[in-house]
């Protein structure tokens, strides 16, 4: 194994114990002349890194800012993953291929241009899904704030589009000596959970104004409402307000039944999209050239900060939609021809692992987020810094989530530990 090059050298001493890279049956190690990064936020090196975003003090999914960046943590300025195994493969700092944030109308009007950089193979994009444009904060959705939150600035470049775009840039193939991640599928629950909650929503206000006149005349009866009009408008409120908690809870309670069409579509969609990265990895990346490729599951997602609030049914809808996404990326990718050039990492059960036993990773918290929803813009990491954390903590506090999604510099430390162990067990590092 090649020395590691950043601090907490016992964190590393403890987690890559065992690893077998000394075996003898593993081949040599190949030397990496570039890293390529495809997928979302967890892989985004600085895509929004500009215009408010810049000028907030943001620009990372994470604690940013040269004095925020967990460099008492791992002894040097980095924040992403990506950034710790770039450095110890002895290559560049990753760079984000595009930047840019696409204009808004009204008070919230952006004059920031998409740039692209050649020479730079961070294409992976903070909200972006597999195939569809439209992904978590684009302006498809509407502006930052918009009702269903998925509202936004961000470009969200699909990963299809990503790697297309990196083949244009490269003369349509792979060298064969990058190591190549892809890192996406946790906005794909994010918008299904925002379908179902927008349908639930819908059958509820359905359920609801169907119920309403026969709502009102028992309450004319009962003598709760006097009609001020022929049409008793000034009874429609109270009736509403009525049949809300029940009639209202009832339809959506139904719609989202975990054995009701609308859930078996949003998990069917889970094991679609990762049906399509396994085609998009198979047909864009391996058959394309390249040998050394990681391909990422969706992490835990039931046990983030985000879902603290969530009854057991809805995580385990949540867990259920992660489930069948993993399976089918494993099943589909160990199915590959090209299986030998590909490392699945199993970022589920590491993090589940994390959250479970913190002490193995020298982790202070792993339940609470590091930066302070009050002082946070939109209580995103990509604009926390280390003027928006809680009161006492620094980005090397060893908290696991920087917001409620997101990890902390030591997060992303903790996993580019993993991704190595992995690489070493394979004989790529």
């Amino acid at each position: 194994m090649s020395q590691i090059k950043f601090g907490s050298i016992l964190l590393m001493a403890t987690i890559l114990a065992g690893c077998g890279g000394g075996d003898s049956d593993v081949p040599a190690k190949p030397k990496f002349a570039a890293q390529v990064s495809f997928g979302d936020s967890l892989s985004d090196v600085g895509t929004y890194n500009v215009g408010f975003v810049a000028a907030a003090g943001g620009g990372h999914f994470s604690i940013n800012g040269a004095s925020a960046n967990g460099k008492a943590a791992n002894g040097n300025n980095i924040v992403n993953w990506t950034e710790v195994v770039a450095m110890n493969l002895g290559l560049p700092a990753p760079c984000a291929a595009v930047t840019g944030l696409i204009d808004t109308a009204g008070a919230e009007a952006l004059s920031v241009p998409v740039v692209s950089h050649p020479g730079c193979n961070g294409y992976a994009q903070g909200g972006a899904l597999v195939t569809n444009p439209y992904g978590v904060h684009n302006t498809h959705y509407g502006t930052y704030g918009a009702a269903s939150g998925l509202g936004g600035a961000e470009l969200t470049y699909p990963v299809v589009t990503q790697i297309n775009n990196y083949l244009a840039d490269h003369g349509g193939s792979f060298s064969g000596n990058e190591l190549v991640s892809v890192v996406v599928g946790a906005n794909e629950v994010t918008l299904q959970l925002t379908l179902l909650v927008g349908g639930a929503k819908a059958a509820a206000t359905a359920a609801v104004t169907a119920a309403v006149p026969a709502q009102i005349q028992a309450d004319i009866l009962a003598g709760t409402c006097i009609p001020a009009n022929p049409q008793a408008s000034n009874c429609v409120s109270t009736a509403v307000a009525e049949l809300t908690p029940t009639v209202g809870a009832a339809a959506a309670n139904t719609y989202l039944s975990p054995t009701g069409p609308a859930v078996a579509a949003a998990v069917t969609a889970m094991a679609t999209a990762a049906s399509d990265l396994v085609n998009n990895v198979n047909t864009l990346i391996l058959a394309k050239g390249a040998k050394y490729v990681l391909v990422a599951s969706i992490p835990d997602l039931a046990d983030i900060p985000a879902l603290a609030a969530y009854s057991a049914a809805q995580k385990s809808l949540v867990d259920a939609m992660v489930i069948t996404f993993n399976s089918t990326l494993k099943t589909g990718l160990t199915a590959l021809p090209g299986n030998a050039n590909v490392i699945y990492l199993d970022t589920y059960t590491s993090i589940k692992d994390e959250i479970t036993n913190p002490a193995k990773y020298l982790l202070t918290n792993t339940t609470a987020q590091a930066c302070d929803p009050a002082l946070t813009p939109q209580n995103r990491a990509l604009l926390c810094n280390a003027s928006t954390l809680i009161a006492g903590q620094t980005a090397d506090s060893h908290y696991l989530f920087a917001d409620d999604q997101h990890p902390t510099p030591y997060g992303y430390l903790l996993f580019a530990t993993y991704v190595l162990q992995q690489m070493t067990t394979k004989g790529w590092y």
